[in-house]
């Protein structure tokens, strides 16, 4: 597979790896830009420059790998998850808190003492409204029976409390404590888990990291099972010190200190399920 280039302005990189035509540096063989004193350095030089490197990696890297993985990276799929939806329903404050450190929820439980671990939550369109995905890290009894499963209008409560990291008391102020039910159960479902490892890939002519992915789905019933694959949508992206400040220069006590520079050239993975049934991206 051709690797990207840009053509046009302001970049003006006309390698062109069009392996038909072969009118650009590729389809002549042009292997090394060779500067001289007296002469202007082109804004195309630059940038076909690091062009004709990467073509050759590239074509070194399609000798030996398939486009995928080739350090770790290895993906997995866990048909067998769950999930819960929430309405927040505290006072004002306890759901302003609560959503300010949803983040750093850890665990809830019911009254009756069930807990389970939040692997992932998702605002809903719903106000106030959450998604849980949830694994369990317990069964209760209850009147002789084994309770394994939060059901509708169950209350949550946390299972570690909200501190104030700021309170110089000892123990740390409790902004909303284990007592407080913040959310109640609105439905309860079943879902997968798709997980890759940080890995490098080849893709697109290059070798690029990745770190370790996770995508969470929703199943319409607890039988039903999900075929497919792991996939990643490959994007290009060019990035600018606007998207990214830290492009600005970084040369302190020089006059061009925060002055723009060149833009970077990036690569974006997005996990997605490929499905066996309809062949559409989950």
């Amino acid at each position: 597979m051709a690797i990207k280039t840009y053509n046009d302005a302001p970049y003006n990189d006309d390698f062109n790896s069009d392996s038909v035509q072969f009118t650009g540096a590729e389809g002549k063989n042009y292997l090394r830009i060779l500067f001289k004193p007296g002469y202007s350095v082109q804004v195309r030089e630059l940038n076909q420059m690091q062009s004709i490197l990467q073509s050759q990696i590239d074509k070194f890297g399609q000798s030996i790998y398939k486009e995928g993985p080739i350090l770790d990276g290895k993906g997995n799929l866990d048909n067998n998850a769950n999930y819960i939806d929430v309405l927040f329903n505290g006072s004002a404050e306890v759901k302003a808190y609560v959503k300010l450190h949803i983040d750093q929820l850890l665990n809830i439980n019911t009254a009756d003492g069930l807990k389970a671990s939040i692997l992932r939550y998702e605002a809903l369109e719903a106000d106030d409204t959450y998604r849980f995905f949830i694994r369990y890290d317990s069964s209760i009894q209850v009147n002789d029976l084994n309770v394994q499963e939060y059901v509708v209008a169950d209350s949550i409560r946390l299972g570690n409390p909200i501190v104030d990291p700021s309170s110089t008391t000892d123990p740390k102020f409790e902004l909303v404590n284990t007592d407080t039910p913040f959310a109640s159960v609105t439905a309860v479902g079943y879902g997968a888990v798709a997980k890759t490892d940080a890995g490098v890939y080849f893709i697109n002519g290059q070798f690029v990291y990745n770190p370790a992915e996770e995508l969470y789905i929703a199943k319409p019933s607890e039988e039903y099972s999900l075929n497919g694959k792991i996939a990643f949508v490959v994007t290009d992206e060019i990035v600018t010190y606007i998207t990214d400040p830290l492009l600005l220069d970084n040369a302190n006590g020089t006059p061009n200190d925060t002055a723009p520079g060149a833009d970077r050239y990036k690569i974006d993975f997005k996990l997605a399920f490929l499905s066996d049934t309809d062949d559409a991206l989950v």
